[in-house]
């Protein structure tokens, strides 16, 4: 997924922005699992939240098909 995608670019960029003082989140629609399956077969350590009903992400108008 485009989330995927991001993600392992995110995670290389990650200190940048936790040096600054920010905390790194995604949202994706997938579930939970496999946002756990995927951050831990990537190394991603910054959060990965589901919305697998896509009710946040449309409510911030960024879901891409």
């Amino acid at each position: 997924t485009l989330l995927k995608a991001q993600a392992v670019v995110w995670s290389d960029s990650e200190k940048d922005f936790t040096d600054l003082g920010y905390n790194v989140a995604m949202i994706s629609s997938d579930d939970v699992g496999s946002l756990a399956h995927f951050a831990k077969r990537r190394k991603v350590a910054f959060t990965l939240l589901s919305d697998s009903n896509t009710e946040i992400i449309k409510a911030f108008d960024v879901l891409y098909d």
